[in-house]
């Protein structure tokens, strides 16, 4: 899963690193300047939780899925026209 964060938004409460300290950094000021990144499996629970607290929203989630499992779309296949 890929998480982004919108740093123009943060105001520094650093709530994100309080509940989720083991995917968000906050500078000592409290403003996470982390940018967009990927995010292990095992801290998906994690990193939704420190998202959802931040009262600001300048954190998105952007893909919930399992690692490697986000690839491009692809194009329909053509349907068959002999029956």
């Amino acid at each position: 899963m890929r998480v982004r964060v919108d740093q123009g938004r943060c105001l520094g409460h650093g709530l994100c690193e309080a509940l989720a300290g083991d995917v968000y950094q906050v500078t000592e000021t409290g403003y996470n300047e982390m940018g967009e990144f990927e995010v292990v499996d095992a801290l998906r629970d994690v990193a939704r939780k420190g998202a959802s607290a931040c009262p600001e929203r300048a954190i998105a989630v952007l893909g919930d899925e399992p690692a490697g499992q986000h690839d491009e779309p692809r194009a329909p296949r053509p349907r068959s026209t002999d029956r």
